[in-house]
């Protein structure tokens, strides 16, 4: 008989394997888009956390598994390109807001648009509220991870 441990430790394997799976999926899809094709996997990961709005550097980390200078890496990149510039940050003189350019936004928006175009035969297969429970179930889990990582 199989211990309710043994069945964990396999759904939590199962997890993992079909989030990085689909991850991968996710990235390819994005990647073959023209405008994704121009950008990084890293790039298109600190373009999208800044689509929600500007953020320091600090809070960049937060939401990437990478360290401090890493991001700042990234971000110098990105700046180079002309798609994020440095905001002031009137709380702290040392830790500026980096906010997407108009062209930064446009980009995102591209690639959202190219990548939705593809996803979008998907749309009907999927009912809106098993997707939401699904939502749900993963932020638990991350956040839970999150805290464990802290």
């Amino acid at each position: 008989m199989v211990s309710k441990r043994e069945i964990q430790k396999k759904a939590f394997e199962m997890l993992i394997q079909e989030t990085v799976a689909l991850y991968h999926c996710f990235r390819s899809i994005i990647e073959n888009t023209n405008t994704g094709k121009q950008l990084t996997t890293n790039e298109l990961g600190i373009l999208l956390c800044l689509s929600e709005g500007p953020l320091t550097i600090p809070q960049l980390v937060e939401r990437s598994p990478f360290s401090r200078q890493y991001v700042q890496k990234v971000v110098t990149e990105l700046t180079n390109k002309r798609l994020v510039k440095r905001l002031e940050n009137s709380a702290h003189k040392r830790s500026y807001f980096i906010q997407l350019t108009d062209e930064g936004r446009t980009q995102m928006d591209q690639i959202r648009s190219e990548g939705y175009h593809i996803l979008n035969d998907l749309r009907g297969e999927f009912d809106e509220v098993h997707l939401l429970d699904l939502v749900e179930s993963l932020t638990e889990i991350r956040q839970k991870l999150e805290k464990v990582k802290e």
